[in-house]
């Protein structure tokens, strides 16, 4: 039990609770996948009870991803008997602070120069073309002009094991129980209605902290504490979210019943891992920067940008040069003849397919990842990190067939 603590460092935690709030700046397990709970999604409202699962990387419960900037892919993707699945899927662009490790007794930068730099690109051209397409100004309907393309959102993130949850409209009747689960919340408050119930509480305990290791630790069994956490929409049609916090501690009688499987454990270890996905690198490493969809990213926005200021040159539709340059490259990337570079990258997974010589499909549910709809928790991909193909029970590897030439003049592409 005393093991499962010792990584926990109270007066640490205090430290990044209070670094980690807000500053100014312009459901359900599917096989071995952990569920992703979205707490700005209306259905997850409501109220939780939690034993939080403090990170294996870095020994505190919460990760704080401030400034995390968002960029929406379309893809498509043809399926075995022709049919078209197009989806869109937002890639992350994390702050630096979040690819973290530990090496020599201490937690350090897991990226290289290299990356670091690939990164600082990657957040400059973004915020290059969040200024072109028009930053912050309004549609006509009172829509951000650039959310139908990129998007910046503080994010918190955390693992727990949610004993009940109960709904906004019967806060007695529990709605769900006995869950595992990665829950991200955009909510600013967040990490300021935790660090304001401690405050409280340390009163209450006259000035020690040391009641907080019955709450925040991992222990499997025989909790001593827990969370109890709200989230709602802020009354009277304000902005923001309505949040509040109870940390509840000596309540070891009263948990017997209820605990953590080793499975469920295994599970929640890195929430920035689970947070990523399929979009974290699967060396196996700890270190979770993908540098290949980085680059494509890169690359797909360095068209984008060019496209736009092309429009605003000529006077023509921004919306109409973006889609016009999303589906180019989608094309490029599915029709690519030849040799294709190896890459982990699902969206350029059906041009290494074509260049092998058979019909590799990638099932969209598997690797979108859209914040948007978070009701939606798809598995990650896993791939195999000799041959870069997908390994997981979610990919479906077609048969080679034979394909007749028509001497370039298939009457079925007519």
């Amino acid at each position: 039990m005393d093991a499962n603590r010792s990584n926990f460092n109270v007066a640490d935690f205090l430290k990044t609770l209070e670094s980690s709030k807000p500053q100014s700046f312009n459901a359900n397990q599917q096989g071995n996948q952990l569920e992703k709970v979205y707490l700005n999604f209306p259905d997850n409202y409501g109220k939780y009870q939690i034993f939080p699962m403090n990170s294996t990387v870095t020994g505190f419960p919460f990760v704080s991803l401030p400034n995390t900037r968002e960029v929406k892919v379309h893809h498509q993707s043809t399926m075995a008997d022709g049919t078209v699945n197009s989806y869109d899927t937002w890639i992350k662009l994390l702050p630096a602070e979040a690819y973290v490790m530990w090496s020599e007794g201490r937690l350090v930068s897991s990226l290289t120069k290299d990356e670091s730099d690939l990164l600082k690109t990657a957040q400059a051209l973004w915020e290059q073309l969040f200024e072109e397409i028009g930053g912050n100004q309004k549609t006509p309907d009172g829509r951000n002009k650039a959310t139908d393309y990129l998007r910046r959102r503080y994010y918190t993130v955390f693992n727990a094991k949610c004993i009940n949850k109960w709904s906004l409209s019967d806060p007695r009747t529990p709605e769900r129980t006995n869950f595992a689960a990665l829950f991200v919340c955009t909510a600013k408050g967040f990490s300021t209605a935790i660090s304001d119930n401690i405050e409280d509480g340390k009163i209450t305990h006259g000035g020690d902290i040391t009641w907080l290791n019955q709450i925040y630790n991992r222990e499997l069994d025989h909790r001593q504490g827990y969370l109890i956490f709200s989230i709602a929409l802020n009354a009277g049609g304000k902005i923001g979210y309505t949040i509040t916090a109870t940390h509840e501690s000596d309540r070891g009688q009263y948990l017997t019943n209820y605990g953590i499987t080793p499975e469920e454990a295994e599970l929640m270890q890195d929430p920035v891992e689970t947070f990523l996905g399929w979009q974290a690198r699967k060396e196996g490493d700890g270190r979770l920067f993908n540098r290949p969809l980085i680059e494509s990213t890169i690359d797909s926005m360095t068209r984008e940008l060019a496209a736009v200021r092309m429009a605003k040159s000529t006077g023509a539709s921004i919306e109409d040069a973006i889609k016009s340059t999303q589906e180019t490259a989608m094309m490029n990337t599915q029709a690519a003849p030849g040799p294709v570079q190896t890459t982990v990258d699902p969206m350029l997974q059906q041009a290494k397919a074509a260049a092998m010589g058979g019909q590799q499909v990638v099932n969209p549910q598997a690797v979108m990842d859209n914040n948007g709809t978070p009701f939606v928790n798809p598995p990650a991909a896993q791939i195999d990190p000799v041959t870069q193909t997908p390994v997981n029970s979610n990919y479906q590897q077609q048969p080679t067939t034979f394909a007749p030439n028509f001497n370039g003049n298939n009457p079925f592409n007519k």
